[in-house]
Parts: structure tokens; C-alpha cells; sequence
């Protein structure tokens, strides 16, 4: 899902969209908000591996 969102985003800009709302690569928030939610599954696929184990 989040990788629909970022070449979403990526080819509006490309496209020559505006984001209204801020919603742009180069939006210092939506990278935070992106690095979390990448940690936050990597380490709920740790936990579901170590589980199998």
C-alpha cells in the first residue's frame, strides 16, 4: 500500500501536479511518517519470524 502511494505521488509531480495539501517528496513530514511506518513492519516481521521459529 505505501509503495502505491509513493509512485502515486510520484507520478503526479511528474505528471506537473500541485499538492493543495503538502503531500509532496519533499514534505520533511511525510518522510518521518514514512521511515516510522517502514520500522514499525519491519519489526512486526521480525516478531512473526522469530515466532515461527
Amino acid at each position: 500500500m505505501m509503495i502505491y502511494i509513493i509512485l502515486l505521488i510520484g507520478t503526479m509531480t511528474i505528471l506537473g501536479g500541485q499538492s493543495s495539501t503538502g503531500i509532496a517528496f519533499d514534505n520533511e513530514v511525510m518522510w518521518i511518517i514514512f521511515l516510522m511506518s517502514l520500522f514499525s513492519m519491519y519489526s512486526q516481521w521480525k516478531k512473526l519470524r522469530n515466532s515461527e521459529e
